[in-house]
């Protein structure tokens, strides 16, 4: 078997856990052979899936009280795996992670099973004890997954004081709510006027629902007979159902006709819940959400969604303004939305297509499907000769639009790199020539791994974003589509990175290629020193964006390039790692070729003087951030001048500088 899947619930029961894997089966089954581990009774249908039956119980964790039953359902488990063989076992939930680890520290799983746990708590969420458990577990690992680039720097941060933690993969996967969300006809208008606001989730405590009422009360006030309310609510524990109805009349009281309530209600059922919803607060309890799926269900349905400084939730909104800690919080947002109806338009179109960009049933999938890739067809998914689970290596990310001829160029340049532990993650922004080919063809050509996503054209802030995202080594090298480079960049440079280990960012100098020309390389005698160059930046920068290597993490913890912009979102990027106390460091070797021709969009003279007026104004505005000397300020003014000369006079100035 390929695949084996074991889980904490039976697939048929409701929640995180049993969706996300319904959703990732429906994939990997056409190209794996699979199979679930599960408690309760298999379905009716198995559809090309393997179902194995161990026990009447629909859940794991009740079966843990009773030592005879459990004992049982392990050896059951255990014989189930030694027959099948399972090259990859993926775990979704905590009792099935340690349950497996158990079964490898007592040797019955296959050598060269690679063990796969996809991590839906928030690590700052766990106490000491739950924890130390985790560390002994962990420590049987290959494969630890997150739905949040939070959760994965709070777990990776923590397991570096252990030797098998910097030893262990880690990837993101964010997880999604499913096509039956992303799915169907647009959003039914509101006819009668009136705000509709929204609340789903379990009735537990940490879910905090009197927030809910809160928010409730004081928006009937603020806006009397203008709003009305829908509840969704899970009750799994029979004393929940009467709590969850005596809020219901709570709320019945507070709005009359203008509330709804349900309870346990089925996805299709949650599906319409969101239709002519304007407004979803998740009010979840700071640090107890890894993710916070409903936000995702809500966007997904064109709605705009709020939430608590709960965890993983901020970074699914994606914006400052839809997080709250009070209800007056709230309030004031959902006021400010409903009397400025262009705004919650707008508000409802980002948090659909932010679903469609990160969290969409497509993404997840490709995630999926690459992970099992790289275990199960390690020479065609291109993994690098780096020891397995060792990201350690470089991953080349290049976005392109049409690169034709001079992209071919540095796609050789790439190809004859003297280094193998590194990948490339080409980002096709929308292309309609033969760049698909081009890429395609060098895949079928190398040894290195080659990644290729494609977009409709989302602009080049995301397009470099993605590439990020679908890196998987911890340092990332941007490659621009028209700039070769040096046969032993990578080695030289990824080297560099290693020997200097306090610069977030390392770039070299370049040498200027005019036009169509092909790069002549030099032979490189002796590396020099990386130096210092973090304040030049507010100067004249320093940097050129096609030279650079960077870490990965500290690319995640200042943001990211800024998808907002539309130009200089290299620029911007150093302002923010230097005004965030992050190392910028300068190779002093030409391992980049910087070409330079009439086509480049900042080269016409519109263009130009636009650029010009907006890198000024950037280091102007970060200067004013810094804590620098009055006379930084004349540098920005001066650059500007250097900048109106022509464009002739500055290539003969800049080859008497090389």
């Amino acid at each position: 078997m390929d695949i084996l899947f074991v889980t904490d619930n039976n697939l048929n029961t409701v929640g995180g856990e049993q969706e996300s894997v319904k959703i990732i089966l429906g994939e990997v089954k056409k190209n794996y052979e699979t199979g679930v581990l599960q408690p309760g009774e298999k379905p009716a249908e198995v559809d090309g899936v393997t179902y194995f039956e161990l026990t009447p119980y629909e859940k794991l964790k009740p079966l843990i009280k009773k030592p005879l039953a459990f004992v049982s359902y392990l050896f059951k488990a255990a014989r189930i795996i030694r027959q099948t063989k399972p090259k990859v076992i993926h775990t979704q939930a905590q009792a099935s992670f340690f349950l497996v680890a158990l079964m490898k520290y007592a040797q019955i799983l296959p050598g060269k099973t690679t063990f796969i746990h996809t991590e839906r708590g928030l690590h700052s969420k766990y106490g000491r004890p739950l924890k130390g458990i985790f560390y002994v577990f962990l420590r049987k690992l290959d494969v630890l997954v997150t739905t949040t680039d939070r959760n994965k720097e709070l777990w990776e941060n923590d397991l570096k004081k252990f030797r098998y933690g910097r030893k262990l993969e880690y990837r993101v996967i964010e997880n999604t709510a499913g096509n039956l969300f992303e799915g169907g006809e647009e959003q039914t208008p509101n006819t009668d006027g009136k705000l509709h606001v929204g609340f789903a989730g379990r009735y537990v405590d940490w879910k905090n629902w009197p927030l809910a009422l809160e928010i409730s009360r004081l928006l009937s006030e603020k806006l009397p007979g203008e709003i009305k309310v829908s509840m969704a609510v899970g009750c799994f524990e029979p004393h929940t159902y009467e709590e969850a109805e005596n809020m219901f009349a709570e709320m019945k009281a507070l709005l009359g006709d203008d509330f709804h309530g349900r309870i346990n209600s089925t996805l299709e059922e949650m599906s319409r819940f969101y239709e002519d919803m304007d407004v979803y607060i998740l009010t979840s309890m700071p640090d107890t959400e890894s993710f916070g799926r409903t936000l995702v269900e809500a966007m997904a349905k064109n709605t705009v969604a709020l939430t608590t400084n709960s965890g993983g939730s901020e970074e699914v909104v994606g914006e400052k303004a839809n997080i709250g800690r009070t209800a007056h919080d709230f309030v004031e947002r959902i006021t400010g939305l409903h009397h400025n109806r262009d705004e919650l338009e707008k508000e409802k179109n980002r948090s659909r297509e932010r679903v469609f960009q990160k969290y969409s049933t497509a993404n997840n999938l490709d995630k999926h499907q690459a992970m099992y890739k790289s275990r199960l067809e390690p020479k065609e998914s291109g993994q690098t000769t780096s020891r397995k689970g060792d990201h350690v290596g470089v991953s080349l990310v290049c976005t392109v639009k049409n690169g034709g001829e001079l992209f071919q160029q540095t796609l050789d340049s790439i190809k004859n790199q003297t280094a193998d532990n590194f990948e490339l993650v080409v980002v096709d922004d929308g292309s309609t020539d033969d760049t698909n080919e081009r890429v395609q063809l060098l895949a079928e050509d190398v040894e290195f791994g080659v990644t290729l996503v494609t977009t409709n054209g989302v602009g080049r802030g995301r397009a470099l974003n993605l590439g990020v995202e679908h890196a998987q080594h911890d340092y990332i090298m941007i490659i621009d589509d028209d700039d070769p480079i040096h046969p032993k960049k990578v080695d030289v440079q990824f080297q560099a990175a290693l020997n200097h280990p306090e610069f977030s960012v390392i770039c070299t100098n370049t040498f200027l290629l005019l036009n169509n020309a092909k790069p002549s390389w030099p032979v490189l005698q002796r590396i020099p020193e990386v130096t210092d160059v973090t304040r030049r930046v507010f100067i004249k920068n320093p940097v050129i964006h096609s030279s650079v290597m960077m870490k990965k993490k500290d690319l995640d913890r200042v943001g990211r390039y800024d998808e907002s912009r539309t130009s200089q979102f290299d620029t911007e990027l150093w302002l923010r790692f230097a005004t965030n106390g992050y190392l910028i460091g300068l190779l002093p070797l030409p391992l980049t070729a910087k070409r330079a021709h009439a086509n480049q969009a900042f080269e016409n003279k519109h263009n130009r003087l636009q650029f010009l007026k907006n890198t000024t104004g950037l280091q102007l505005s970060y200067l004013r951030k810094a804590d620098l000397p009055a006379y930084y300020y004349a540098f920005p003014a001066a650059k500007f001048a250097y900048g109106l000369l022509p464009r002739a006079l500055r290539i003969q100035l800049r080859k008497l500088t090389e």
